[in-house]
């Protein structure tokens, strides 16, 4: 069910297929290669975000999905405070109408390092679900959620992003286990 709630948390396009992506500072990039970040220029305010976020999406051993997804694909990152970070991505085969849920985890905590991977699974879906997580992504748009700028010391960060071969879009959100909650709630009442 898990896939579901995902796909309900994604869809839009903000940014075209050629943005150009930076390292996020002058510091080495800790993202998939020594020229890209895993995110446009200029999303973030603030360098240290990008970073942070760069340096756990390189731990999970994704790549970024801005410019490089020649298929739809939509990432749900989890980076908690003090439990170990997790992604889902769904890459969807629209030539015969598959997808593939991917599941990773490490060992380390989101508001801390890292670490390194120690969960992985891939999951077929069926056609039924992926029409239903199709339908889902088209009824939702997380682009047009406008930024609550909430801040916080601990609690979770949410990363959505939504790609294919003509857009990227991305949204994050902060919050503490019951304005989470609440979120899901409301994407899963929109939807």
């Amino acid at each position: 069910m898990i896939e579901f709630v995902l796909a309900a948390l994604f869809a839009g396009s903000s940014f075209p297929p050629d943005v150009n992506r930076v390292p996020c500072d002058d510091r080495p990039p800790t993202a998939a290669s020594s020229s890209e970040s895993y995110f446009p220029e200029g999303i973030f305010d603030f360098p240290f975000v990008c970073n942070w976020y760069s340096t756990h999406l390189s731990a999970l051993d994704e790549l970024p999905l801005v410019g490089n997804s020649s298929t739809r694909q939509i990432r749900f990152t989890w980076l908690r405070s003090f439990h170990a970070p997790m992604t889902f991505r769904v890459v969807f085969d629209d030539s015969d109408d598959s997808a593939l849920l991917i599941w990773k985890q490490t060992n380390g905590r989101g508001g801390y390092q890292p670490g390194e991977i120690d969960g992985m699974r891939e999951f077929n879906l069926t056609a039924e679900q992926v029409a239903e997580v199709s339908a889902l992504v088209a009824t939702v748009d997380i682009c047009s959620i406008p930024d609550d700028e909430i801040v916080g010391e601990d609690g979770a960060e949410w990363i959505f992003e939504s790609a294919g071969p003509d857009h990227y879009c991305f949204h994050d959100q902060w919050g503490t286990a019951g304005h989470n909650t609440y979120c899901a709630r409301h994407a899963i009442d929109s939807a």
